[in-house]
């Protein structure tokens, strides 16, 4: 691009982000963010936050912080959720079209995905998810982290703060470096935050603030996990396998990531491909598989490709899988969960097989992740 089309390319997404900032003010509360509601009157009435044990609650405790700006205006929140996804668009654009190999078609791939996918449209604009904002608080965290070692703890430090919100942060602490020295340290600061975050919040609620881990374990499993395939009417092996499937499941994140980890450290997966990789596992074999948590996925994706295309060979067949995948999350999600009454009475039997496409989708990008890695430790060696 010339200076001029990188000039107005980014005024254009500027633009187009305004008008989304007033789309989504304008748009009222409905699904999750509705939801929230509840939890922001019990802080705001000085009541427990978790108390409603059969509500929709399973956040930490700094997801209360939005209660006082919930209280100035009730848009308030979800206009941080929607700045906080257009920021991380803005920037990886900004940022791609200043220095990177990434060709102009590809740069527009990625300018709809993220800002007119209908993921987003639909996911932030009408249902306002806080997972925009955890995505933020990942996505700087990650890049503090891994581009700059002098600022490793403040971005150790905002995935503690993601995951004081989110529990699914927590993932990604262990591929943050290769150096064995420097994960012993993150690990002691990240538990630091989070220990001193739960002190104060359990000497405000008590006990209660420990419910979002019982509930995230004790969910059943979501519509576009594949656990959710396996635990329906149309797995052939019934119903006490596809609780062994499960438990297997939870069995195959701890040897997915325990190998990704293994890799990092022998040096044959760069940091940002072991992130995105043990993330896209974590999803794969993870039951609760809610669409808003792939909004974090999303902006883990972003960061691999800022620091993949500085690369004179960047993936690019990573790259066009997690778009296509995108794509298809963002019919599913954006389109058809709306569309079909979120498919629910004669369209419930989208939620019984959904999850296994989506598995297909993200076996695709491991296997591509996997194996151009493998071909540039060849090289390399």
């Amino acid at each position: 691009m010339t200076s001029a089309s990188k000039k107005s390319f980014l005024i254009f997404a500027s633009l187009v982000s305004l008008v989304m900032f007033i789309i989504g003010y304008y748009i009222a509360p409905t699904h999750d963010y509705l939801g929230y509601f509840k939890h922001w009157d019990l802080v705001l009435s000085g009541g427990d936050p978790w108390a409603r044990i059969h509500g929709a609650n399973a956040y930490g405790p700094a997801h209360n912080l939005f209660a006082f700006i919930y209280a100035i205006n009730i848009q308030g929140p979800k206009l941080i959720f929607i700045a906080s996804w257009l920021f991380i668009g803005w920037y990886t654009l900004y940022k791609l079209i200043e220095k990177s190999n990434m060709q102009r078609f590809e740069i527009g791939l990625l300018f709809f995905i993220w800002f007119l996918n209908p993921l987003f449209l639909v996911g932030m604009l009408a249902y306002g998810f806080n997972d925009a904002f955890v995505a933020l608080l990942m996505f700087w965290g990650l890049i503090l982290a891994t581009q700059a070692p002098q600022k490793m703890k403040q971005g150790v430090s905002l995935l503690a703060i993601a995951f004081v919100t989110k529990l699914y942060p927590l993932f990604l602490l262990p591929f943050l470096t290769r150096e064995k020295r420097t994960i012993k340290n993150n690990v002691l600061l990240f538990l630091g935050v989070v220990v001193s975050v739960y002190l104060v919040a359990y000497l405000i609620w008590g006990s209660s603030v420990f419910y979002p881990f019982g509930k995230a374990n004790g969910r059943d499993p979501a519509m576009f996990s594949l656990m959710a395939f396996v635990f329906n009417s149309y797995f052939p092996f019934g119903q006490v396998t596809a609780e062994i499937v499960i438990l297997l499941g939870n069995l195959f994140i701890l040897v997915s990531m325990g190998y990704v980890f293994y890799q990092l450290l022998k040096g044959r997966f760069a940091v940002h491909t072991a992130l995105l990789l043990g993330f896209t596992f974590l999803f794969m074999f993870y039951k609760v598989g809610n669409f808003q948590f792939y909004i974090s996925y999303f902006a883990v994706f972003l960061f691999w490709v800022l620091l993949e295309f500085q690369s004179d060979t960047p993936n690019r067949k990573a790259f066009y899988a997690v778009v296509l995948f995108a794509l298809w999350f963002g019919v599913m999600a954006g389109l058809v969960y709306p569309l079909t009454g979120r498919m629910q009475g004669e369209y419930e039997w989208l939620r019984e097989v959904i999850g296994l496409p989506t598995f297909v989708f993200q076996l695709i990008i491991v296997v591509f992740l996997i194996k151009n890695s493998t071909i540039k430790a060849k090289i390399e060696a």
